[in-house]
């Protein structure tokens, strides 16, 4: 898709469309969807995608594992929560 598109937007050539998929009426405009769960064409792997509300950005994340290399959970920090003044 890049190589026939380098200028384009990833999201709004290909993603917008998986999204919308996913709304609650896909005949409203408005409704875009707010998650998708990609599959990657040829293999079994997946992406896992989601709306954040808060428009573009980037949002730390931090994966839990095991020991045994297994991922157990998932945190995104979406940067809202606010310390308290002085800290």
């Amino acid at each position: 898709m890049f190589k026939k598109n380098p200028e384009g937007n990833i999201y709004d050539d290909f993603f917008a469309a998986e999204f919308k998929k996913n709304a609650i009426d896909q005949n409203n405009p408005q409704d875009y969807g707010d998650w998708v769960n990609f599959k990657l064409p040829g293999s079994e792997l997946n992406i896992t995608m989601f709306q954040s509300g808060y428009g573009d950005g980037v949002y730390p994340a931090y994966w839990g594992i095991d020991k045994e290399g297994q991922v157990t959970s998932l945190v995104i920090d979406f940067l809202v929560l606010l310390l308290p003044e002085g800290d």
